[in-house]
């Protein structure tokens, strides 16, 4: 029996979701390997490297790529990037990240030649105001988490 070289993944997207619905969506993208070509986490949070800021820089540009978008709350940490967009009706999830993940590359390569993104990502449909504010609570926390996780709690 041949092995296929191509084996099929399995989507982690839920078929029941309407992922071009709209709505408030936390987003969390992953260099490949986890990597952190983004920068370093130190004392006081997070210090980003030239990668870093340009991943920054598209994800800020974000809106200007995909009109139908509206960027909430964001932070690029040394391995990942959160994000809380808010998408208009009728445009698809998907489509939105891969325009970051495009855009952002050719600036995160001229400062790390080797970064890759993670083929897929996270993504959390956020149903009401609680849903968003905690969002928001945890991409402002994460740098002081990663902090603390790694020099002790202050």
């Amino acid at each position: 029996m041949a092995i296929d070289p191509f084996p099929s993944r399995r989507s982690p997207r839920l078929g029941c979701l309407g992922y071009a619905g709209g709505g408030w969506w936390f987003i969390t993208c992953c260099v490949r390997g986890r990597r952190p070509a983004f920068g370093r986490v130190a004392e006081d949070g997070v210090v980003l490297s030239d990668a870093g800021r340009a991943a920054l820089l598209a994800l800020e540009a974000l809106p200007r790529l995909c009109a139908a978008v509206r960027m909430d709350a964001r932070v690029v940490m040394p391995d990942h990037v959160h994000a809380v967009l808010e998408l208009e009706a009728g445009t698809p999830l998907g489509e939105v990240v891969r325009r970051y993940k495009t855009a952002s590359l050719p600036g995160i390569r001229a400062h790390a030649p080797d970064a890759e993104w993670q083929r897929s990502y996270y993504d959390h449909l956020l149903r009401n105001e609680s849903e968003i504010f905690y969002a928001r609570e945890y991409i402002a926390a994460n740098p002081r988490r990663a902090a603390a996780r790694l020099f002790g709690a202050p």
